[in-house]
């Protein structure tokens, strides 16, 4: 994952453990690299998420936060 995104692999642990936060521009590779559809993922996140091990709770407050910052940031760009 770490080549497919351009960086190295100490950093990529660092998106994968939380300690830091990935750019969009990394996410949008993936996206290319897997022939994925982001939209599908703003329609229902849940799909790409194991639940088993992530608190649903926290998942849900994390998104909403996400959305609103994404709101916020196109409300102050305009």
């Amino acid at each position: 994952m770490a080549e497919i995104m351009g960086v190295r692999f100490q950093q990529y642990c660092k998106y994968e453990n939380g300690v830091d936060r990935m750019k969009c521009s990394h996410l949008l590779t993936i996206a290319k690299h897997f022939a994925l559809d982001l939209n599908k993922f703003n329609e229902d996140p849940n799909q790409f998420i194991d639940l088993d091990i992530h608190d649903q709770i926290k998942v849900n407050a994390k998104f909403a936060r996400i959305e609103r910052e994404l709101n916020e940031s196109i409300i102050s760009s305009n």
